[in-house]
């Protein structure tokens, strides 16, 4: 991957591959779109994957003028998971980032994340960066995640959400990605089965196989606004994250710490959604795994007097 001529300084001419999948809320692909076109590092192609939306984005596609810039319509709605395959099927780069149609880039994102793989001299390094959240209402940063582990990550990769109780965050985000191509193929793709927690399923195939590097500055905007988020959806999140334990069981069995991690706030969205049962057993297995931790004690005693509270989806 690294130029033979100039050596690491050859990441100048890297062609990176940008895949924003898209599906409606037109209003917001202009930002998103502008912060990679605006990017220092040149060279890229920016896939935009048309999910079968019902607003055309060609006026706004052309208004940009860019001849980096690949439109794929899918005939079918695929989820997001698929989506993102169609652009990592078509891709030329080497390298793969990935950029919802919702959120920016800040302009040197893909300059320090190459500048980081090639200076690790090893093309099989997931790269990712700092992020934060800003509230479009309000225009205030309302998180920061400023994750760095490198190396193996597989542990907190496994625990997944690195924020307070409702805070569906990942401790790495699909946004702050750049990696080889090759990998992503590797460890096959995203599974379209996940229409959610699809990114951090794949996380965790990826920091099983791989190691991780990390570019310790804000590079992401995450933007919170009227339109929602998948996230927020915190009634679907109860069986996504029970296929997750059971797809990845061999590995959560051998971390106690993730896998008691995992129940307590597996039990936080099944308390919320009135699964009252389901979350007291999943207590009880939070508990069995590390029985001197005191966060499913807690939560036992906040189920117990309906004093779970439900995720934030105002900012």
């Amino acid at each position: 991957m690294v130029d033979e001529v100039d050596g690491v300084s050859g990441a100048k001419g890297q062609l990176v591959s940008v895949i924003i999948p898209y599906y409606d809320r037109l209003e917001l692909l202009p930002r998103a779109l502008k912060s990679v076109v605006e990017q220092t590092h040149r060279n890229l192609e920016i896939i935009i994957v048309d999910d079968a939306s019902n607003q055309d984005p060609m006026a706004l596609l052309a208004s940009f003028d860019d001849d980096r810039i690949v439109y794929i319509k899918h005939e079918m709605n695929q989820g997001v998971s698929g989506a993102r395959n169609t652009g990592i099927d078509r891709a030329r780069g080497d390298l793969i980032s990935f950029l919802d149609s919702d959120d920016e880039w800040l302009p040197t994102k893909v300059e320090r994340q190459l500048d980081a793989i090639m200076s690790k001299g090893n093309e099989h390094t997931v790269c990712y960066c700092f992020s934060e959240v800003v509230s479009d209402e309000t225009g205030k940063v309302i998180e920061v995640n400023s994750f760095q582990a490198e190396g193996d990550v597989i542990h907190p990769v496994l625990v997944g959400s690195g924020g307070s109780p409702g805070w569906t965050g990942l401790v790495i985000l699909v946004n702050e990605l750049m990696l080889a191509k090759d990998d992503l193929l590797q460890v096959g793709g995203f599974d379209k089965r996940y229409r959610m927690h699809e990114d951090w399923e794949l996380l965790i195939r990826l920091a099983r196989s791989y190691k991780f590097t990390c570019v310790k500055e804000i590079l992401v905007r995450n933007h919170k606004h009227r339109f929602g988020h998948i996230g927020d959806q915190y009634q679907n999140i109860p069986p996504v994250r029970r296929l997750m334990f059971q797809e990845h069981r061999y590995l959560y069995v051998t971390d106690k710490a993730a896998s008691s991690h995992f129940f307590a706030e597996l039990a936080y969205y099944e308390g919320v959604n009135g699964m009252k049962g389901q979350a007291l057993l999943s207590l009880f297995k939070s508990i069995a795994y590390k029985p001197f931790r005191r966060e499913p004690y807690l939560k036992v005693v906040m189920l117990m007097m309906n004093r779970l509270q439900k995720p934030r989806t105002e900012w």
